[in-house]
């Protein structure tokens, strides 16, 4: 991940939303599937945003640290560069945890218990 372009970050595939917040804290918002997740969404949130106009949807965009408050976010549209900024990474494991749990299986007299209960709770008194 390390190479003379900087530090890998983020590797989105296919369409990344883009949200620019100016008078907000955290600026810009990239949001879109990883190449190296299977279909895992991924957050990244910047303290500023780059100095030109980026669009509000980019295809398979790339975002490295090239110095220490430095990134770049290279895409099919172009290329933008964030100065003097802070990146918050957020990647979203609901997909990965429930599948890594089991389902449970309820037995046959529970779920019979159940329904009585729930018949009887619709009958009027």
């Amino acid at each position: 991940m390390h190479s003379a372009a900087g530090v890998l970050i983020a590797d989105f595939v296919g369409p990344v939303l883009v949200r620019s917040n100016e008078p907000r804290p955290l600026q810009l918002l990239l949001q879109g599937a990883t190449r190296q997740g299977q279909g895992e969404v991924l957050l990244l949130a910047f303290s500023r945003a780059p100095g030109q106009k980026i669009p509000d949807c980019l295809t398979d965009a790339q975002v490295r640290q090239v110095g220490h408050a430095s990134y770049t976010i290279c895409a099919a549209e172009g290329r933008w560069t964030i100065e003097g900024a802070k990146h918050f990474l957020h990647r979203d494991v609901g997909a990965q945890f429930y599948r890594a749990l089991p389902p449970v299986k309820v037995p046959w007299s529970k779920r019979t218990l159940w329904r009585l209960i729930l018949i009887a709770a619709r009958l009027p008194l």
